[in-house]
Order: structure tokens, then C-alpha cells, then sequence
């Protein structure tokens, strides 16, 4: 607008003006606009203060920079060196931001953005209305500061960094005001860039709702916020978290500790008082619901828990001494001087034990503060309740401390009730006060494994944590269902904090085939819990033990020698013989009421320890002896699936805070009795006579097999007593318990859908024919049966998530890296209940295996069906499985009609889940004899 773009000082300063002062006239070519008055005021402003002396030398004020170039930056410094006005440089320019972003805040902190109120300045009729809240005038102070739906994102931001804040009326006063002194370094960084994050997200939505015509998401727009914040930080900040998660975490963690110490304490107080603990949980049950969840807005209607956090606090203040204070000069206190920098402490713990202010100072009684609540707020205004400090300096957190302290409470007591199932009131104590000692240890693992996977892609999302316990709070009891329903939240692979352990779940097929087979080596190791070290002496079985060429001569021997098909083939007239002797049984009990998993257990039972020691059952001891394994069994199944502190936090595992390790060793002394008692007679009988060596390989069972191997001492097939003694645990556990619960499964669904098993009992007749008995021959050639036992396979997998993988080295699967020694969980179950792979997945159609019985085999190729799991640690004892879950279901089905009790038309499917997916409630039917020829059900010879 000047008259002249490069004219001199003397061009435009007239010495002569004012009076002979001197003053400037730029000699403007036009009239200002109305937008322009204001800036052209202070431009008049800014240079009238300027005088130039005629008798001084010239100063360069724009210098060059160390590079030899003249910056934007720099000729902004020499503009405004010696203004009078403050300005915000270091907030704008000098933060961790993109240079654009930068750009923006100088534009709106010179009031230059062109919002509404600047467009109409410059002669624009338009309405002026704010386009986020649609309720004031739109201006720069308002849009970025003080519209309700900006408010909502500073409101998310302190309570992201746990403080309160004022905001100032305008850009300017805000920057200039921001600080972060109470932060550490880096995240003093990441503070000082969130004004500008948040005016650059503000601005981008307002933009896209003015010129794209669409309506404002509030949810995206924190979301954008947030990822914006994150991915900035990233850029310039060295030790930002790589995953969102974990970068609200790093955000918050200084309100963590004293957080979850708060909320510790206060369940140690609930689970010594369990009056107060059921009064808190009637509470909770009449105003958020039994079926439902917590959310925030409950809170406020929540009076008791309020009570008990506060005496929680009142007796167990976080920090006891408060933060030291001192004075800034010398004064008198209570007729004392108290000097100039001094420390001074305030004992909250002692004010709030003070028996003239609390009646009965040292119990635990909420009921105190519902007297008279309003006394004893967290503001400091009551000086015998102190937890969080009082006056200018006060817990800066407090509003957030407010909400997550009854909040994670409420999720202590209503989401993980189940774990302390059976403890005793001195064990959970145990519980709560080796969790403090786990904290150090857990702390510097964690700093490792940061420092090591630093430069690595991020670790897969998952649900936010709380300090210490991670997850552990959060999960409920099914856990597959469970993790399906994460799956949705987070995608087909997600990660999960339990204490120490880092679980990685994987819900896809895609994934899985990633893990199982590109990556089954990698993948071959197992995650091995404490009581399963127990139960395989060490870990020295083909189930539970890790990847190594031990482990691939052990797995070599017990496949060639106990499941190859000349083994099996061998073993065909014993496994006919136990079927027939399950006949004769449950024909003695026709129209009687049968327990089909005792019954199953038993035959199943009786098969293998034939096949591994000729042992078998019969008569009294078939129900006597038989019942006290299955008891025993069904106590280790459920001892290895329980979760296990001293897994979660391995620091705690030598305390065995739970006791399921002492249960466990007192289990597999039972076991080993049994075991050493077998292997004793064995060895004597043919150091005799002879005798296992002179049996032809036909009639010799395992044990048989494995002495004269170890007799041998060939190190290529030789095991160790230790070792066979772990692989009959395999076998008398795994086997048996998967077994005859697949088969419990089939019979329920086959009771539920009466036409299908009228098509199984057809199909029988047609092959078999009604007057003789199934033969294993008779197998291949009942294409029914072996749908329906899949499609029973496919609902309901005897092990939802697998057995557990466990990488031997940090490596990437769908983009993210998964640590070394991580937890792997394969959902099966999910996989197999996937409506993109399955048609009506919920439903129970034999017949979809029907049209393509190929592409669904055991052999884990199809990575939407992998009841037995796949790759290198594919259950070794699937090829017993697929003989026998055929030759009983088939026996039940040909031998007998079955129907439910007292006319029943729907079966309980109701299920529970340690490591075995079993029924909650055992399956109860009624027999009715099929057979013409009564001679097939005669007891055996």
C-alpha cells in the first residue's frame, strides 16, 4: 500500500514534522479497508515510536545467521526487539511442532486466521456463526478456546496430563501463559506443543465442516487430536511411546503410582472388612446393574464408595508427608520464625489419625463420611483431611485422581472377583502385599524391554491398562469369548498387559497362518506355566516342552512307536474290546439315566492305558478306580488353565501366593506313585524271565516299547525314565480329557438335532447293517459321521485357544512386532465361528463338511479349522484321535437310540473354561437298546 515498496528512510521520515520532532509518513495510495484499520493502527503505532537520530551512525539490525542466510525468523527477532508488547515467540516457533503447524499459531495469534468475523471485515455479508458449536459469533479466541466443542478437547488434554487449568481469553495470553515446570523434560516438550496441536485440529474440522458440508463428529475429532498429538511427538520427541496406547500411559504416568497405590490399599482395607466390601458391592448392584458395566456417570451416585476411598485416603495417605514445601523469606509462625528456604513438612498421616478430630482414629469406617460429606472434600479446605495437599499448591492431578480412584476401585471389586475364587482371606493378603514387591523388578524389566525394542514397529493395539496389573482387572472368565469381542474393538490381533506378560491374542486365520506356519519356528516354543512345570517333571514332555532337538527325538520316538499306523493297526483288537465292554455297560443301564462324560472318560481312559501299559479296568474298579482318576484329572486340567500369579509376576513365584504349585506336585506324586509302581513291576518281570523281550512287537504295549529302547542306549531313541514318566502324563491327561469331552459335545448337539443323528444312525445301517457291530474298518467309509464329529470340532474345540506359543526371538507379524517370550493365544474358536469363513457359523450343519471334506482334514492346513492346532506342534496324538472319536461315537449311535431326560427338547450347552473348553452341566440321556441280536451286548469272554 505504500507508495513506494523500496523506498529509503529519507523517503518517508520527515524531520520536520511534530513540531520539528520528526514523524513518519508512508504515503498510503489508498483508503484501509475496515479489516485493515485495526492493523494499520498498529503499524502506525509500532512505527511512530521509532525516531531516527540524524547525528548517529546507522545500525544493521537484520544480520545474516551462522549459515550466511537471512531468515524469516531472524528479521522477525529484529522487528521485535524493544517492542513494548509481549509476544509469544518460543511458543510458537521454538516447540516440536511441523513448521506449518507453527504458521498457523503465528497467524492466530496476530489475529490473521480468516474466521467469519475477519471475512465480513473485508466486506463479505455473511451470517457469522461458529461452525463447530453452532451457538456464538465465530472469532479466532472463540473457535480455538472457548466453543463448547473445543473446550471438550482441552478438557481431554489436562486430563491426559492429570492437571487443572485456566484458559486466558485469547491466543496471545494462553501461549503466553503456558508452561510446563511441574513435567520432566520430555514431556514438558510434548505439553508445550499441545496448544498448538490442538488449535491445528481445531482448525483443519472447522475447515472441512465450512467447505465440505458435512457434520462434526466429536468422537473423530478427539481421535484426530489424539493421533495428531502422537504422531508429532513421535517425530521430535526421543523416548514417545510407538503405540497410542502407550503413549496416553507415558502422558499420565505421573498420577499412576500414586493412583494405583490409592486404589491398592483400599481393596486391602474391603478384603479385611468383607461387611464393608458386600455394602459397597449392594451399592454398586442397585445403581449400575448386576448384567451391566461401569461408566463415569455412575459415579456421582455412588455415596458409600466415595466413603471408602476417603477413609482409604484418610488412613493410607499416598504421600504421608505431602510434597515438602518452603518459604520464600523468613516469617512467624505460631510465635516461631521459620527461616528462608527451609523444608517444610507436613504430616497429613499423623493430622489424619488425630483422635480429637476422628473418633476411633484407627478403624475403618467409611461411615464417618457420609455424616457429613461435604466437610471433607479433597480441596484442602479441611485441614485434618489432607491427602492431596491444600492451597496454590495442591495436587494439580485432582480431577483426575477424582474419577479414576472410584473407577478402578469399582473394576478391582466388579471385574476380577472370579480370580479370588477359593482363596483364603491370608493368601489374598499375600496377594496384595507381594504385588508391591513385584513393582521394582517389573519396572526395570519393562525399561529393558523398551530400550531393546526401540527403532522397532509397534506393538499390536489393545485395550488400555492400569500401572502394575495391566489388564488383569479387565478380563472376564471365558476368555475366548471374551477375546473375540476385543477383536472387534482392535482387530484380528491385539495385545493384552497381565502383570509382567505380554499377551498377543490372534483372532484370524490370515494371522494365524502368519505365526503357525511363514513363522513356525520361530513360533515353536511354548509359554509354560508353573504348575504345567510340575505336571511334565520339568518340562520334559512332547505337549508343554520347548523347541529343541530333544524334544524332536522325544516327539520322533512317541509318533513311530505308539502312533504310526502299525502300531495303531496293532492296537485295534484292545480298542475294540474297551468300545464292546462300553456297550455291555450302558445296555446294563437301559432306560436308566447316563452321565455321558463318566461314561466316555472311562472308555477313553481304559483305551489308553491299554495302549500304554496294558492296563485296564473292569467290573467295581472300572467305577471306583475310574472315578478317582477322572477326579484327579479334572484337578490338574483345571489347576493348569487357573491364572496364576506367580506367572503374571514372576518376581512373586517362589511365595506361591495362590498355592496351585504345592497343589500340583501333591498331584503329581499321585500320578507318580502309579507311574513308578508300573514301570518297577515292568522292569523286574523281564529282568526275570525274559519276557517283554520274547512278546512280537504286535502284542507289546509303549512301556514295553520304552524299556527296551533305554535298554539299548542308543542316544538317538533312548529316553529317560523322567521323560516317559512325563509322556504318560501326556497321554493319561491330554488324551483322555480332550477325548471324551469332543465326544460329550457331539452326543449334545446330536441330542439337540434328533434329524441329524437319525442321518448318522442311517448312514450306519446302510455300511454296518443292523445286525452286526462297527468295526474300525467300517470308518472310511461314513462320511456323515466324520461331518458331524467335525462340525462338533468346529463349535466346540476342546482347547479354544490352542496351548500356548511363545517366539524364541522378537519378530514382525502384520506390521507389528511381537517381543520374544510374549504369550501367544491363537482363538480358535473365534476362527472357527467366523462369519466370513463359515456360512450361519453359529448353526450346527454337518453338511457344510460335506462339500468339501478336503480342504477341512485335522492336519491344521485350513487355518479356519484347527481343532488340533498346526505346524510343528500339532497335537502329536491326533492320529489316536482320529481312530477313536469315530469308533465310540459310532459304537453309542448303532448300539443305542438316545433321548433327553423327562422329555426334554433343548440341551444346557452352558460352558466353562480352565484350559478344556468342557460342559458346565454334565450331559444326562436315556439308552434304548438298537440291536436285533441281543449277542452283541453279552458281557465280553
Amino acid at each position: 500500500m505504500g507508495c513506494k515498496w523500496e523506498a529509503w528512510v529519507a523517503d518517508i521520515w520527515d524531520p520536520l514534522a511534530e513540531g520539528g520532532w520528526g514523524g513518519w509518513n508512508p504515503c498510503f495510495l489508498r483508503a484501509f479497508n475496515d479489516w485493515e484499520v485495526e492493523e494499520a493502527e498498529r503499524f502506525m503505532e509500532r512505527l511512530q515510536s521509532k525516531k531516527v537520530i540524524e547525528d548517529v551512525e546507522d545500525i544493521v539490525s537484520w544480520i545474516e545467521t551462522k549459515s550466511g542466510k537471512f531468515s524469516v525468523k531472524s528479521l522477525y527477532v529484529a522487528l521485535e526487539a524493544g517492542g513494548s508488547s509481549l509476544f509469544p515467540l518460543s511458543f510458537i516457533w521454538n516447540v516440536n511442532v511441523q513448521p506449518k503447524i507453527s504458521f498457523f499459531a503465528w497467524e492466530a495469534t496476530w489475529g490473521k486466521a480468516l474466521t467469519l468475523d475477519m471475512v465480513q471485515k473485508r466486506g463479505w455479508a455473511l451470517a457469522n456463526r461458529c461452525f463447530m458449536c453452532l451457538e456464538k459469533e465465530e472469532n479466532i479466541n472463540h473457535l480455538l478456546f472457548h466453543c463448547s466443542r473445543t473446550r471438550a478437547l482441552w478438557d481431554l488434554l489436562f486430563a491426559l496430563f492429570g492437571v487443572s487449568w485456566v484458559l486466558s481469553s485469547s491466543v496471545r495470553e494462553t501461549l503466553l501463559s503456558w508452561n510446563g515446570f511441574f513435567l520432566g523434560k520430555n514431556r514438558k516438550k510434548a505439553w508445550r506443543a499441545a496448544p498448538l496441536h490442538i488449535s491445528w485440529t481445531v482448525w483443519k474440522e472447522r475447515n472441512r465442516l465450512a467447505f465440505k458440508d458435512e457434520s462434526l463428529s466429536f468422537q473423530k475429532l478427539k481421535h484426530s487430536f489424539i493421533l495428531t498429538f502422537w504422531a508429532e511427538a513421535k517425530l521430535f520427541i526421543d523416548d514417545c511411546p510407538l503405540t497410542i496406547a502407550n503413549f496416553i500411559d507415558w502422558t499420565w504416568s505421573l498420577l499412576q503410582q500414586t493412583t494405583s497405590t490409592t486404589v491398592e490399599w483400599a481393596m486391602a482395607e474391603l478384603l479385611q472388612h468383607p461387611q464393608t466390601m458386600q455394602k459397597f458391592q449392594e451399592e454398586l448392584e442397585q445403581v449400575v446393574g448386576i448384567e451391566n458395566i461401569v461408566e463415569e456417570s455412575h459415579l456421582f451416585q455412588l455415596p458409600y464408595l466415595d466413603a471408602v476411598i476417603k477413609e482409604a485416603l484418610r488412613l493410607h495417605p499416598p504421600l504421608p508427608l505431602l510434597i515438602p514445601h518452603s518459604p520464600s523469606t523468613s516469617c512467624i509462625i505460631s510465635g516461631y520464625t521459620i527461616p528462608k528456604g527451609s523444608r517444610i513438612l507436613v504430616n497429613a498421616w499423623a493430622m489424619q489419625r488425630d483422635p480429637e478430630a476422628w473418633g476411633h482414629p484407627l478403624e475403618f469406617k467409611p461411615e464417618r463420611f457420609l455424616e457429613d460429606a461435604a466437610s471433607a472434600d479433597y480441596q484442602g479446605n479441611n485441614f485434618n483431611f489432607l491427602p492431596f495437599g491444600s492451597g496454590r499448591r495442591i495436587c494439580a492431578g485432582l480431577p483426575l485422581a477424582e474419577r479414576m480412584l472410584p473407577y478402578a476401585a469399582i473394576w478391582e471389586d466388579k471385574g476380577w472377583s472370579w480370580w479370588w475364587d477359593g482363596l483364603t482371606e491370608n493368601t489374598i493378603f499375600r496377594v496384595v502385599a507381594a504385588l508391591l514387591t513385584a513393582a521394582i523388578a517389573i519396572s526395570w524389566y519393562a525399561w529393558l524391554i523398551k530400550k531393546a525394542n526401540r527403532g522397532l514397529p509397534p506393538l499390536p493395539p489393545g485395550p488400555r491398562g492400569l500401572p502394575l496389573l495391566g489388564n488383569l482387572l479387565f478380563i472376564e472368565p471365558d476368555l475366548h469369548r471374551y477375546f473375540s469381542k476385543l477383536s472387534q474393538l482392535y482387530g484380528p490381533i491385539f495385545k493384552l498387559q497381565l502383570g509382567s506378560k505380554t499377551c498377543i491374542v490372534i483372532n484370524s486365520s490370515s494371522v494365524a497362518k502368519e505365526i503357525l506356519k511363514d513363522h513356525d519356528v520361530i513360533f515353536a516354543n511354548r509359554d509354560v506355566p508353573i504348575s504345567v512345570l510340575a505336571f511334565t517333571y520339568g518340562g520334559q514332555d512332547i505337549v508343554w516342552s520347548h523347541y529343541s532337538p530333544e524334544w524332536r527325538k522325544l516327539r520322533k520316538v512317541f509318533v513311530q512307536e505308539m502312533m504310526s499306523s502299525a502300531s495303531l493297526d496293532a492296537c485295534s483288537a484292545l480298542r475294540r474290546r474297551e468300545v464292546q465292554e462300553m456297550v455291555r455297560d450302558v445296555y446294563g443301564k437301559v432306560g436308566t439315566t447316563i452321565n455321558m462324560g463318566d461314561q466316555m472318560f472311562l472308555t477313553v481312559l481304559n483305551v489308553v492305558t491299554s495302549m500304554l501299559w496294558g492296563g485296564t479296568l473292569h467290573g467295581e474298579d472300572r467305577s471306583r478306580i475310574g472315578m478317582e482318576f477322572r477326579r484327579v484329572i479334572v484337578e490338574t486340567v483345571e489347576l493348569v488353565g487357573k491364572p496364576n500369579i506367580s506367572d503374571l509376576f514372576p518376581a512373586l513365584a517362589w511365595f506361591d501366593l495362590q498355592g496351585i504349585e504345592s497343589r500340583a506336585k501333591k498331584l503329581v506324586l499321585w500320578f507318580d506313585r502309579i507311574f513308578e509302581s508300573l514301570i518297577a513291576q515292568r522292569t523286574q518281570v523281564d529282568g526275570a524271565d525274559g519276557e517283554g523281550k520274547n512278546k512280537s512287537k504286535e502284542s507289546k504295549d509303549f512301556l514295553q516299547f520304552m524299556l527296551e529302547l533305554m535298554h539299548q542306549g542308543d542316544d538317538k531313541t533312548s529316553v529317560s525314565i523322567t521323560q516317559l514318566k512325563a509322556l504318560f502324563m501326556d497321554m493319561v491327561v491330554a488324551a483322555t480329557d480332550t477325548t471324551s469331552t469332543t465326544v460329550e459335545w457331539a452326543m449334545a448337539e446330536l441330542l439337540q438335532h434328533p434329524q441329524t443323528m437319525q442321518k448318522v444312525q442311517e448312514e450306519l445301517e446302510q455300511v454296518v447293517g443292523i445286525e452286526n457291530i462297527v468295526e474300525e474298518s467300517h470308518l472310511f467309509q461314513l462320511p456323515y459321521l466324520d461331518a458331524v464329529i467335525k462340525e462338533a470340532l468346529r463349535l466346540h474345540p476342546p482347547l479354544p485357544l490352542l496351548i500356548p506359543h511363545s517366539p524364541s526371538t522378537s519378530c514382525i507379524i502384520s506390521g507389528y512386532t511381537i517381543p520374544k517370550g510374549s504369550r501367544i493365544l491363537v482363538n480358535a474358536w473365534a476362527m472357527q465361528r467366523d462369519p466370513e469363513a463359515w456360512g450361519h457359523p453359529l448353526e450346527f450343519k454337518p453338511e457344510r463338511f460335506l462339500e468339501d471334506a478336503a480342504s477341512a482334514d485335522y492336519q491344521g492346513n485350513n487355518f479356519n479349522f484347527l481343532p488340533f492346532g498346526s505346524g510343528r506342534r500339532i497335537c502329536a496324538g491326533l492320529p489316536l484321535l482320529e481312530r477313536m472319536l469315530p469308533y465310540v461315537l459310532a459304537f453309542l449311535l448303532h448300539s443305542f437310540d438316545w433321548k433327553l431326560l423327562d422329555g426334554r427338547t433343548r440341551v444346557d450347552f452352558e460352558e466353562r473354561l480352565a484350559i478344556v473348553s468342557k460342559k458346565n452341566e454334565p450331559l444326562l440321556a436315556i439308552p434304548t437298546a438298537r440291536l436285533s441280536n441281543l449277542c452283541h451286548y453279552d458281557p465280553i469272554e
